[in-house]
């Protein structure tokens, strides 16, 4: 009939050899009361267009399944196959257990101490790239990130497996070292070395290749690793404060010498005319003279310290906040030059 037909073709949607299917489809039609002889005296029409409204809804509730169990074996191709790439990109791919703890990697550093060392990125013998995430033009051989800061090509990292050294390579992104911005264009990196991408990504080099690796340190954590940065910035800010202080006191030191100067010969020209007059009224005059423009040099003297006190004060009151805003201003930079690439 058409609604053993229907069924049927439902059913051959789960698979199976078709002695299993028509089995299947007879069970589901006795199930829904196809077999009785009796159905409560109603007529054969009504109990044909029951039968067949019932046949309809298994088939379609039989091909929702079949499209679930297709649409679930689609998510766990996809998820096996994310979870590939996450495995490579991490340098974990054909890694065993073994290999782990003795290949070298760069592992995060984040504020909660729980988030520290949750992403590891091991490295292999060569030159992995440090990009953006999404970036293709760098080739397979990379540790995608994103963060504030962070730029296409931000630098690499060169693990030699024969020297069992590792080394950074400056590319186009702002990368600190121990707290220091990186200026050369390679840097070797010890075991607990901390590099700072950009402004906010962190990581600690562990090398267990590095002799120094077995000896005992101190905690190496988030916190240590912005303090050296914040040390880093506010050093190079109290050497600016300190040359400027520097220049504007040679500046006004200048002007004291040249006042100086000037009253000198003005004091010489006076003692000259004071030397024709009358020499005990001239002795006087000249005296007051005297008194009055060294009053005058000492006043200068004065003020001149004080100046230099309250421009230090404001250059380091200018200091606090650019400590603020140089992360800010940092990332301007970094965007400003892709502007400028692009």
């Amino acid at each position: 009939s058409i609604m053993h037909s229907t069924l049927a073709a439902a059913v051959s949607k789960l698979g199976g050899d078709k002695k299993n299917t028509a089995a299947m489809a007879k069970a589901a039609l006795k199930g829904a009361g196809f077999a009785t002889s009796k159905n409560l005296g109603v007529s054969k029409d009504q109990q044909d267009r029951a039968k067949m409204q019932i046949a309809q809804a298994l088939a379609k509730n039989t091909e929702m399944m079949a499209d679930l169990t297709a649409d679930y074996g689609s998510k766990l191709a996809e998820s096996d196959r994310q979870g590939l790439e996450l495995m490579k990109s991490l340098g974990l791919a054909g890694l065993t257990p073994e290999q782990m703890k003795v290949t070298p990697s760069l592992r995060n550093l984040n504020q909660d101490p729980v988030m520290s060392d949750a992403l590891v990125y091991y490295l292999t013998n060569g030159e992995t790239v440090i990009t953006t995430t999404g970036d293709e033009s760098c080739g397979d051989n990379v540790i995608a990130l994103s963060g504030s800061g962070l730029v296409s090509g931000h630098g690499a990292i060169e693990f030699n497996a024969g020297a069992k050294t590792i080394t950074y390579i400056k590319m186009g992104g702002t990368t600190f070292i121990n707290g220091k911005p990186l200026e050369a264009e390679r840097q070797v990196l010890k075991h607990n070395d901390r590099i700072i991408l950009g402004n906010s990504e962190a990581f600690r080099v562990v090398n267990p290749l590095d002799p120094d690796a077995s000896k005992k340190t101190s905690l190496i954590d988030w916190d240590l690793a912005q303090t050296e940065l914040a040390t880093a910035m506010g050093t190079a800010v109290d050497l600016k404060v300190d040359e400027e202080v520097k220049k504007k006191k040679a500046e006004l030191d200048a002007q004291l010498k040249a006042m100086e100067e000037k009253f000198a010969r003005e004091n010489a020209a006076l003692q000259e005319q004071l030397a024709k007059a009358d020499p005990s009224a001239a002795q006087a005059a000249r005296m007051k003279q005297m008194d009055s423009r060294k009053l005058s040099i000492e006043t200068y003297k004065t003020r001149v310290k004080l100046h230099l006190n309250e421009y230090k004060r404001e250059l380091i009151r200018m200091e606090d906040q650019l400590k603020k805003v140089l992360p800010a201003i940092s990332e301007a930079n970094v965007i400003s030059q892709q502007l400028g690439r692009g």
